[in-house]
């Protein structure tokens, strides 16, 4: 199971939806997002989009068909898989 596999990984996603460039409609949108990665996903209005990180994972189309049921469209969408911390003094 990828879940299994990603426990512990964090990521930085970047998401774009159409029609979402305020504050005001980014509020809307954050429910789904958030009911996805678990996370209260912060608008970046300078941007006009998503910018957050969460310890779950969505893969591109599996994000859209989601989207897409909670009738939103997602025009951009990034991820990064951040470095985990190293854990006491090893280094």
């Amino acid at each position: 199971m990828l879940s299994s596999l990603l426990h512990g990984q964090n990521f930085s996603y970047k998401i774009k939806l159409q029609n979402v460039n305020t504050l005001p409609e980014a509020k809307y949108a954050t429910d789904p997002l958030r009911d996805l990665f678990k996370t209260y996903p912060i608008f970046n209005d300078s941007l006009d989009m998503f910018d957050f990180t969460s310890s779950e994972f969505s893969n591109e189309a599996d994000l859209i068909i989601y989207m897409n049921s909670k009738n939103y469209t997602v025009i951009f969408f990034s991820y990064e898989a951040l470095k985990p911390k190293e854990r006491g003094g090893n280094k």
